[in-house]
């Protein structure tokens, strides 16, 4: 169990019972690593996006009590470490990017960069691998990291140059198109997809009776290895609070308060990793209106090719309101439209239609 995890998991439990500034908290943190050299990416950061504004947190070996170290699911081996063997030949993903270590002046992330420094062993662990290999053919060797089923993530080839290892090429699985999505049947739905989803309790603390799962289905990492991630949202004083938690060495979550004007938030950069959609295609829109007035009948978007989705509606009994999420292509978005209650404003049957483009929480995508 890395440290990072149970760090990850501690600071939110500690911190639902603290009122922060994020505005002051960004500004902090935003001068402490403009003064600080920034260190390789890592997918284990652990994010905290609030509203328009995000902080991220990083710290050292800190275990803060109440943290339940128990929800993490076991490796394939029990001591929780990569096992040796078992992985497959060939790919199965639907693609792989290729990184020419010949050509630094094109590899534009340092998220991963192929090394046997350690052993192949070690390498294996820093990245979380399930599973890995590695041969030597000659002036050769070959180094595979695959998952916990046996399926190849990653192929990273190093030549000899007199007695050191220099590292070639790695292949690196992707989705189609590169994205960081695993294909998945009804893609285009929100709820559980494959695998089993973190339970919400990962966020620490009793949230069973609140916690009301959103998405769950699993993506490929800046490594190629399939991980998974769980949407939660849940009640948090007047607002409503959306937990992601990925793979679940990072979370993210948002909010948005109830009414928020009637208009929905745009929550689309939590629907993936944040770390892991960096240079990657990312064009799934997720947008969430909480509403506990009983002022709002439906929400639902208009597709450019004519079609209308309308939204989940997602809540409990001890809930006060109801919460209503839409999931769709970012670009085939017309308008979302807000559909009035009798007898609220604009009155009976009153809509109101907004632009993606400008609602709040909108980051402009690349």
């Amino acid at each position: 169990m890395r440290i990072e995890e149970r760090l990850s998991r501690a600071l939110h439990e500690e911190a639902d019972g603290r009122e922060v500034d994020l505005q002051r908290l960004f500004a902090a943190t935003r001068d402490r690593v403009d003064a600080t050299p920034a260190p390789p990416r890592r997918p284990w950061a652990v994010a905290l996006a609030a509203a328009a504004t995000a902080a991220v947190v990083a710290a050292g070996a800190l275990l803060l009590p109440g943290a339940d170290l128990s929800l993490l699911p076991a490796g394939p081996d029990p001591s929780g470490g990569p096992v040796e063997g078992g992985v497959d030949d060939a790919f199965t993903c639907p693609e792989q990017v290729t990184h020419d270590w010949t050509r630094p002046e094109t590899i534009t992330d340092d998220y991963f960069v192929a090394s046997l420094d350690g052993g192949p062993r070690a390498q294996a662990r820093n990245h979380d691998a399930a599973r890995y290999e590695y041969e030597e053919r000659g002036d050769r060797a070959y180094l595979r990291f695959g998952n916990a089923d046996g399926t190849l993530a990653t192929v990273s080839e190093f030549r000899r140059n007199g007695d050191e290892w220099v590292r070639f090429r790695t292949d690196v699985c992707t989705g189609r198109d590169g994205s960081v999505a695993v294909p998945t049947p009804d893609e285009d739905r929100l709820g559980r997809h494959d695998g089993e989803p973190y339970p919400p309790s990962t966020l620490g603390g009793d949230r069973s009776n609140a916690a009301v799962l959103v998405d769950d289905r699993s993506y490929y990492d800046g490594v190629g290895l399939v991980r998974h991630r769980s949407i939660y949202a849940e009640p948090c004083g007047l607002q409503v609070c959306v937990w992601a938690i990925q793979d679940p060495t990072s979370l993210v979550a948002t909010q948005t308060r109830a009414g928020d004007a009637g208009r929905p938030r745009d929550m689309s950069g939590l629907f993936w990793p944040p770390d892991e959609t960096v240079g990657r295609p990312q064009d799934d829109g997720l947008w969430v209106l909480y509403d506990t007035e009983g002022m709002i009948s439906d929400l639902s978007l208009d597709l450019r090719d004519g079609r209308i989705i309308w939204a989940d509606k997602l809540g409990k009994e001890s809930w006060p309101g109801t919460v209503y999420v839409l999931l769709a292509p970012f670009d085939q978005v017309e308008a979302l439209t807000v559909h009035r209650a009798a007898g609220s404003e604009p009155g009976a049957g009153g809509a109101r239609n907004f632009v993606p483009e400008n609602l709040p929480g909108y980051d402009p995508r690349g």
